[in-house]
């Protein structure tokens, strides 16, 4: 559907996507994490229009290293919502509902602590309760810098 917007109004799409969790080991392998994620998709036709969808999870999950380093499952549950600007249209935001993460990922590092790099897959899914926007499901490559 966004696709389609920006074909129409031949707009320049862009988009990002953030993430900040901070955690604490309570095992070798298992990590408790609490973040904050954002996914951002403006849409931009010359210099005075823009139109942008921000969707955001704040959550806590569960980091698991099955062999220490290697293979990250992850899983996030949390509060979420979206939120819309415009300069041509109405401003706002959805009404607090819930989100679940996930993450499939590798870690570079070769030991169990200190500094590494992951690469992987995140999805996203938001359950949103609003009369023009229903529930929101995102897949996403990462790269991490993460330091455990």
């Amino acid at each position: 559907m966004l696709s389609n917007y920006a074909s129409s109004n031949a707009a320049d799409r862009i988009q990002i996507y953030i993430n900040l969790d901070l955690g604490w080991a309570i095992s070798q392998t298992t990590y408790l994490v609490a973040g904050i994620e954002g996914f951002g998709d403006g849409f931009f036709a010359g210099s005075n229009s823009l139109d942008q969808l921000n969707s955001y999870l704040y959550s806590v999950g569960l980091r698991y290293y099955p062999m220490v380093t290697g293979l990250v499952l992850g899983l996030d549950v949390g509060a979420s919502r979206l939120v819309v600007t415009s300069n041509a249209s109405a401003v706002g935001s959805t009404p607090w509902s819930t989100g679940v993460g996930a993450r499939l990922a590798w870690d570079f590092g070769g030991e169990p602590t200190g500094f590494t790099a992951e690469i992987g897959v995140r999805a996203l899914y938001l359950l949103v309760s609003d009369p023009l926007i229903t529930n929101m499901f995102g897949v996403t490559p990462f790269f991490d810098l993460v330091i455990k």
